[in-house]
């Protein structure tokens, strides 16, 4: 009896050890299911990352790009508004151009510059186009229509792009815009739509926005 008890024991003992190796291995098994179920997801944030950084580097290009155009305009138009011959007051002394309308009991201003053919819009061009990013003048830059000067002023003198500083007396000064040159649609004038054959291309300080079938509009 002794013998068999033993032998029992023993047999006993033997499962109980298989057994708790086999659990913990089935333990190990489920780490490693685990850990296997976790790595694709952890790539897939890795893979859902990369295409929000290629979509900001190619918005960033795209800001470059239009900037880097709309400095190009900006040149192009300052080039020929500054051709225009001056305007005269009645005593035969130059002035400058003024948005104050001082100029219209003055001569019609001329241009020293090729008129550009006028220009038929298609149709494709005619959808409502995107907003776009309105210009912000880099600092130490004054905005349309800001003081440059004066007496006793001590800020910043370099005007926005399209506009410079016009003297109204000895204590003001203001950036007035450039006047339009022949070729450019004028702030709210219209620059397309269906059987239009003006000009089309407005100042670089406005678009052409689309307002409705028949009329576009530089805004």
């Amino acid at each position: 009896m002794r013998v068999a008890q033993r032998l029992q024991l023993c047999l006993l003992l033997t499962i109980s050890v298989h057994a708790a190796v086999s659990k913990k291995a089935a333990g190990y098994d489920c780490m490693a299911t685990f850990y296997d179920g976790a790595a694709p997801n952890s790539s897939e944030e890795e893979h859902g990352k990369a295409p929000s950084t290629h979509s900001e580097a190619v918005m960033a290009e795209e800001r470059r790009l239009e900037d880097e155009h709309r400095r190009q305009q900006r040149k192009d138009f300052v080039a020929l508004a500054t051709t225009m011959k001056p305007i005269y007051k009645d005593d035969n002394r130059p002035i400058e151009y003024s948005e104050s309308h001082e100029v219209d009991q003055h001569d019609v201003v001329e241009a020293e510059a090729i008129v550009a053919e006028a220009a038929y819009t298609p149709k494709q061009q005619l959808k409502r186009q995107a907003p776009r990013r309105p210009w912000n003048p880099p600092n130490g830059v004054v905005p349309v229509y800001g003081q440059c000067g004066g007496r006793d002023y001590f800020g910043p003198q370099d005007c926005d792009f399209d506009t410079f500083c016009h003297p109204k007396d000895q204590y003001y000064s203001q950036c007035v815009p450039l006047p339009t040159p022949p070729g450019y649609v004028d702030r709210y004038g219209q620059c397309g739509g269906e059987n239009y054959f003006g000009n089309t291309l407005c100042r670089p300080d406005t678009f052409c926005t689309y307002q409705k079938p028949f009329y576009s509009q530089c805004l």
